[in-house]
Formats: structure tokens, sequence, C-alpha cells
């Protein structure tokens, strides 16, 4: 498993998260996903044989 955290937009509303999270959730690989909504940051862990950081921080 590998975690990563990304900086975001700034989130101006918890339907924006609840977006990106089951957005996320719906990728092969992904194991959990955190959204800190007052840092506007996400925190993901996944399987790095199924997803790869190249794909993800594009």
């Amino acid at each position: 498993m590998t975690t990563i955290t990304f900086q975001l937009e700034k989130l101006t509303c918890p339907s924006c998260m609840q977006k990106i999270i089951d957005n996320v959730n719906e990728l092969t690989g992904i194991e959990t996903i955190k959204i800190l909504f007052d840092r506007s940051k996400a925190r993901v862990v996944f399987e790095d044989n199924k997803i790869s950081k190249k794909r993800n921080s594009s």
C-alpha cells in the first residue's frame, strides 16, 4: 500500500468534498481516501500494483 497526499483547490462546500470521495473510490486499487476539508487536502491510500502515482499526479 502507498499513501499520498494531494493539495486540492480550496474546498468551499461539503458536497464538493463528497464528489471527490465518490469519484476517487470508483478507481480500482483505492483502499481509502480522507479529505481534510479545512486544509483542502486529500490523503489517499492505494495499491501501488493497481494504480500508479504518475497517473494520480497528472
